[in-house]
């Protein structure tokens, strides 16, 4: 349909040629939240508006997390936001993977692994974790 912004060109989306901007060097670390950039494209790899283009996002090995809040910006490009929070189940993981998905497809390079920096939440399970085995032996 037509509007004020445009003609809408969801139809015109491939999915595998969607891609997904993640910042340089980006890190998962204990409540931050990333922010990474979905760009609807077409077969030749040309940036479309694709206004509601619906962006599906799952952070898999994330323990506890946001798996993605999607912004929709009505012009093809949505930003993604998610957060993840140190759980023991990622005490030893290296990093998370974000599955972005478009009608049930993956965008170019999807899944993406982004790594974690847990610091001080990891070091501070590990102690814990060290400190009841010690106890539980002392018990026997």
């Amino acid at each position: 349909p037509n509007s004020a912004m445009g003609v809408d060109r969801r139809s015109e989306v491939v999915a595998a040629r969607c891609t997904l901007h993640v910042p340089q060097g980006a890190v998962f670390r204990h409540g931050e939240t990333i922010g990474m950039v979905a760009v609807a494209r077409n077969e030749n790899g040309e940036a479309v508006r694709a206004r509601g283009l619906s962006y599906e996002i799952n952070v898999t090995g994330a323990g506890d997390a946001n798996s993605g809040t999607v912004y929709d910006l009505q012009n093809g490009t949505s930003f993604i936001y998610s957060t993840i929070y140190f759980s023991p189940a990622i005490a030893e993981a290296q990093g998370a993977q974000v599955w972005v998905r478009v009608g049930g497809v993956h965008i170019a390079g999807s899944p993406f692994t982004i790594a974690y920096d847990m610091g001080e939440h990891a070091a501070h399970y590990a102690s814990r974790v060290a400190a009841a085995r010690a106890a539980g032996k002392a018990a026997l």
